[in-house]
């Protein structure tokens, strides 16, 4: 299996790749990575660790001209790169899984200089990829979305929560017999002990969040209005590993509520310290796959709905039915607050109990289920049909410079594309 991607940066789709290359390695599976961005742009234990079960490959040393690294990823489809030496990274591989669609593109184009049919799927990690919608989509996004519909086609397009199909069936023509539909792997195995707390009256409720602090995880503003309303009342306090653009807006709503001793903006937590720093904390908030590792961990995890601006939630995650949990008007939802006014007020074993039920919950994301699922999504599927895809030399530069373009749009108002795409 070769995944394309971008860096492995700190975040939940990197971290999954290294958690699949390992699985797979555990069981006897050989992986490759092939990173699109600039070296300098990865995670140093990411790699270092990902390396352990990988082999991890660099498109800058397939360059024809040292130049080409400096250009953006934006640039990609017009790279002058050595096809030919890339070759040797499709032999015995039978799938090739990519996230986005630019990376998508780039293996038909390799696959195209090569001649090459190995099975292309596609993973839908965030519900907007490729619904997100402006009054006119750019160039760019319509071949994606063009793009996408071909794969569909395939059979190569993964769903991993049950409500993305029905979202795309609004804007696709989604087929509900034969989806290749999964929980996304997340934890190695499930043999935590949860150890019994004293929860005492005067103990100190830690809050925990890891994660991008970008726009559409709304819960990072509104935690903070919910500790300025809780903290003369309760020994509280609030955690926030990450960093991303809302970093300026939270450091100016905690100075406004002075909240300087109840909140902590802690910025990236390395992953090799995730489970470790974690069992510090009481509560967890959050989306992702985050908050289901830190579920694995026997921390009472609430959930937090992505782009919803109200301090709403589903509840805890061991409260969910299914393994679909973060997207919006799915259940019934609580107030965030009350659920921890509740929590103050709970025993030990209360408390004790609420953890088993969050390490029972994580079970359906074992990482080796998913290594099946990925790899019957094309033994179980003999009629994997070849993508009827091909971009021009001149698409391929409309394309680059329509992306490029888009991205220059908003840096000059100060944003990020993601900003528009996932919020």
């Amino acid at each position: 299996m070769l995944f394309i991607y971008s860096s492995l940066q700190l975040g939940g789709i990197e971290t999954f790749i290294m958690r699949m290359a390992k699985a797979r390695f555990l069981i006897g599976k050989k992986t490759k990575v092939l990173l699109l961005d600039k070296k300098i742009k990865n995670d140093h234990y990411l790699i270092s660790e990902t390396e352990k079960y990988a082999d991890i490959f660099f498109l800058e040393d397939f360059y024809k001209y040292n130049f080409n690294k400096y250009l953006p990823i934006h640039l990609l489809l017009i790279k002058n790169i050595k096809f030919q030496e890339l070759y040797f990274l499709f032999k015995d591989i039978s799938q090739i899984h990519v996230t986005n669609s630019i990376c998508g593109l780039f293996y038909k184009k390799i696959a195209d200089q090569l001649n090459l049919e190995i099975p292309l799927t596609i993973g839908i990690y965030h519900a907007k990829e490729f619904t997100w919608y402006i009054d006119k989509l750019p160039y760019f996004e319509k071949l994606n979305r063009e793009f996408f519909r071909r794969i569909l086609s395939s059979k190569g397009v993964i769903f991993f929560n049950e409500m993305l199909p029905k979202i795309y069936s609004k804007y696709y023509n989604i087929s509900f017999n034969d989806l290749n539909l999964f929980p996304l792997g997340v934890i190695a195995d499930n043999k935590y002990n949860v150890d019994p707390i004293l929860h005492k009256d005067k103990q100190i409720i830690k809050i925990v969040s890891v994660g991008r602090l970008v726009k559409f995880k709304t819960y990072n503003l509104y935690m903070l209005d919910i500790i300025n309303k809780l903290k003369d009342k309760y020994k509280i306090e609030y955690h926030v590993y990450g960093t991303g653009p809302l970093d300026k807006e939270m450091m100016e709503k905690i100075r406004k509520y002075n909240l300087e001793n109840y909140v902590f903006l802690k910025g990236e937590l390395p992953y090799s310290q995730f489970s470790k720093t974690l069992k510090e904390f009481d509560i967890f908030i959050g989306s992702g796959t985050s908050i289901v590792e830190a579920s694995s961990l026997g921390l009472p995890s609430i959930i937090a709905i992505e782009t919803n601006i109200e301090p709403l939630t589903y509840g805890y995650l061991s409260d969910i039915k299914g393994f679909t949990y973060h997207e919006d008007n799915l259940y019934d939802k609580v107030s965030v607050e009350h659920l921890l006014i509740d929590f103050f007020s709970y025993s030990s074993n209360k408390v004790t109990e609420l953890k088993n039920l969050h390490i029972k919950w994580t079970k359906k994301f074992l990482m080796n289920e998913c290594v099946i699922n990925f790899d019957k999504v094309v033994s179980m599927n003999d009629n994997f049909l070849k993508i009827d895809f091909k971009m021009t030399n001149r698409e391929c530069y409309m394309y680059s410079l329509s992306f490029l373009a888009f991205e220059l749009y908003h840096m000059i108002r100060g944003k990020k594309s993601s900003q528009t795409i996932y919020s």
